[in-house]
């Protein structure tokens, strides 16, 4: 009787541990998985790319502050070096990684503005369901218009690969954006080709997410950076400089000052979708 006990007692613990190991796979299934590789196949590219993710509600939005929280102490500060300064395993953005990003986009009266945190792209599907489609840092461009080539005041919401800097989508934003907070964490807007179609970001922070939520709202109150004009304001003309006299090659010295920040080649295909998705492999030629 003893050993009929102990063997009860056995089945009923491995039985118990199976059902943890259910429950857990299930809540695994049903939160965004921020940082996840992306299909590389023909269906990865684009924005038929990302699988199915079934988002109860965005108010559920799974965020990396409500997880990981103050894990290391004040005393193990960590100190980088340029080979690894950007961790792969955490949806928070470095310093580092921040000044790669802006090196990258900014320009000639173009201001840039670099999230905090990982963000997730969702393409609406139907009613409730969102797909997957791109994971990259969100980055604001506010073009002033003070340039030949960028005339036009204008918003741009750009969605970076983290490491190469490259843009995974961008879009801009004017005055049918409707860019809305939906959650926490989870911010929606339409489309500019399209403002039937919406999409939805769901950051890894709730911090950046309401940092990113204030830069919209300062930038899109401008009337002139959501294409449209103020009532009873004329364009200001602008005068035309003259003709700067260039100074001639002999006298102009070797770059000075020069920091080398972001490096791409071909051994980073596997590291990088950008590389598989939108760079086609070089054609090898046949040795006569």
């Amino acid at each position: 009787n003893g050993a009929t006990h102990e063997q009860l007692h056995l089945q009923q613990q491995q039985q118990q541990h199976q059902q943890q190991q259910q429950h857990q796979q299930q809540q695994q299934q049903l939160l965004p998985h921020h940082g996840r590789p992306l299909p590389t196949g023909p269906s990865g590219v684009g924005v038929g790319g990302g699988p199915y993710v079934a988002i109860p509600s965005p108010d559920a939005s799974y965020t990396q502050e409500d997880e990981v929280g103050d894990e290391l102490p004040e005393d193990d500060e960590l100190e980088y070096t340029k080979h690894d300064l950007i961790s792969l395993d955490s949806g928070i953005i470095t310093d580092y990684e921040r000044g790669q990003i802006e090196s990258f986009f900014s320009g000639l009266g173009t201001e840039v503005y670099v999230s905090s945190s990982l963000a997730n792209l969702y393409e609406r599907v139907g009613k409730e369901d969102w797909r997957l489609v791109y994971t990259g840092i969100p980055v604001l461009l506010h073009d002033k218009g003070s340039t030949r080539s960028r005339c036009t005041p204008r918003v741009t919401f750009v969605l970076a690969e983290r490491g190469s800097c490259f843009a995974l989508w961008k879009d801009t934003i004017d005055n049918l954006s409707d860019y809305k907070v939906a959650a926490a964490a989870f911010h929606t807007m339409c489309l500019s080709a399209d403002h039937r179609k919406v999409i939805g970001f769901s950051f890894d922070s709730n911090q950046a997410a309401r940092e990113m939520w204030v830069r919209v709202e300062e930038l899109t109150s401008n009337p002139e950076n959501i294409a449209l004009s103020a009532p009873g304001r004329k364009r200001k003309t602008q005068k035309r400089a003259k003709a700067i006299v260039l100074p001639p090659k002999s006298q102009i010295s070797q770059p000075c000052q020069f920091n080398h920040v972001t490096s791409v080649t071909a051994s980073d295909t596997q590291r990088y979708f950008s590389l598989q998705a939108f760079v086609t492999a070089p054609i090898k030629h046949r040795t006569p």
